[in-house]
């Protein structure tokens, strides 16, 4: 392939990509494929200076998470999306006995109401949003959950994005009768993600 081949087929994509039809408006349906992952290393040492008793803790904290977008538009600016998301989270840690594991998830639907910015000839359309909703962790009886974030989404064609996210979100939850266990979490996301305008 020429260099004036590859340069015209770059041009041409980029030319429907900043159609007007590439935008969304009133009407559009659009689903998106989002997922993050982490993995965190702790090395905790505890010395009693008194005693002289010491021990050393390492823990590995492996954290995915994946979710399907539905978003209707209301208009050019506006939208309700429909997050839909599972989180997988295990923890390998060193213990007296050797090492153990712990394996925990949590499901959340969480809906959104999306506000973009973009100029109507732009194919990157940057937004905010925010909802409540329900985040249901394993044994937690009363979950409710929030999130907040900030993104954009770039049209490569007219009906395809690619999307990323800054996202700040929590939950708080309670489970027990005679003996009551609260649980309560922030976390401040980065999620990337595709997704089709249909």
């Amino acid at each position: 392939m020429t260099r004036s081949t590859a340069l015209m087929i770059l041009l041409l994509v980029f030319g429907m990509g900043t159609k007007l039809s590439a935008q969304t408006k009133a009407g559009d349906v659009t689903f998106l494929i989002q997922g993050s992952g982490s993995i965190t290393d702790l090395d905790d040492d505890f010395h009693d200076l008194g005693s002289g008793t010491r021990h050393n803790t390492d823990s590995r904290i492996s954290s995915y998470y994946l979710s399907i977008n539905p978003t209707w538009w209301l208009g050019e600016h506006t939208a309700i999306e429909l997050e839909l998301g599972h989180r997988w989270m295990s923890v390998k840690q060193s213990c007296v006995d050797g090492t153990c594991y712990q394996k925990l998830s949590a499901t959340l639907a969480i809906p959104h109401v999306l506000l973009s910015f973009a100029a109507l000839d732009s194919v990157l359309v940057p937004y905010v949003k925010g909802g409540i909703g329900l985040y249901s962790v394993e044994s937690m009886e009363t979950p409710i959950g929030y999130s907040l974030g900030a993104g954009a989404m770039f049209f490569a064609t007219r009906g395809l994005f690619f999307r990323g996210e800054v996202n700040f979100r929590g939950h708080y939850s309670e489970s027990g009768r005679s003996v009551l266990n609260s649980l309560g979490v922030l976390e401040l996301k980065f999620l990337a993600g595709v997704g089709w305008k249909i």
